[in-house]
């Protein structure tokens, strides 16, 4: 062989084991280094799909309030229009009356509680003014100052002497003359006695011991009893009321009745 091709043949086998050296060195140099993390994944937004709907507001939608149902009541009684209305929640009793046409002169609005407030399905009464009665009108009038309870006093120009025995006080009445009322016990028959209202009248409320004897049946007992029973219960409300006095029944009662008032 020629010195020219030895000398080719030499060069190509050594360039070709630097090359096989060269691989296997970057073969051994990739397996010792690590392998570089991955890179992160970014994903892209999602675009919306475009539309006309307005954005939305920032305000809470409100939630409706149900309407409430009126308060229907029935207005009678003394009223000028009677009837079944309605109103809204906090009505008043005095609403009613005014949507009834108002109270008649003759209604009784201090028996009704014109501030309280109206109830569904409720009857509304408005009374009608009551006649006072003698009881609530002696109430209402002051009743007069009571006097100091006094008895029956002889004027000083008067003398009195006792009765010599054997002689009667009184003439017996003439036959057919109608007989005087019975006395108390112990009671002397006086001048000052009424017998019919044409004489006058005794106020059971106002006389004192000395004018309540004038009337027949009472002396200094039944007087002093009229004038405890009046300060213990008050001035008398009828002449009736007599008879829970100690002493007077329905018959002395029947002959004080045309003679006494309040």
């Amino acid at each position: 062989m020629l010195p020219h091709s030895r000398h080719t043949l030499a060069v190509a086998v050594g360039g070709l084991c630097v090359l096989l050296l060269l691989v296997v060195a970057g073969t051994l140099l990739r397996r010792r280094m690590p392998p570089p993390p991955p890179l992160p994944v970014v994903a892209a937004p999602a675009l919306a799909p475009a539309s006309n709907a307005p954005p939305p507001s920032a305000v809470p939608p409100v939630t409706p309030v149900p309407a409430r149902a009126p308060i229907v009541v029935h207005v009678v009684g003394c009223v000028r229009k009677p009837g079944v209305y309605s109103f809204a929640e906090g009505a008043r009793v005095c609403d009613a009356v005014q949507r009834a046409g108002g109270a008649k002169p003759q209604a009784d609005l201090e028996a009704v509680n014109l501030a309280a407030r109206l109830e569904d399905g409720k009857q509304l009464y408005v009374p009608r003014k009551q006649p006072a009665t003698p009881a609530q009108t002696a109430r209402r009038t002051p009743a007069p100052p009571a006097r100091a309870t006094t008895f029956w006093t002889p004027p000083a120009a008067v003398k009195l002497e006792p009765i010599p025995p054997g002689r009667m006080p009184l003439a017996r009445p003439a036959a057919g003359s109608p007989a005087p009322p019975a006395e108390e016990p112990g009671e002397e028959a006086r001048p000052e006695k009424i017998r019919s209202p044409e004489e006058g009248r005794v106020n059971i409320n106002r006389a004192d011991a000395a004018e309540l004897q004038r009337l027949p049946g009472v002396g200094v007992v039944t007087a002093q009893a009229i004038l405890e029973y009046r300060a213990q219960h008050g001035p008398f409300q009828s002449v009736e009321q007599l008879l829970e006095v100690r002493g007077i029944g329905e018959k002395r009662l029947a002959k004080l009745r045309d003679l006494v008032d309040l």
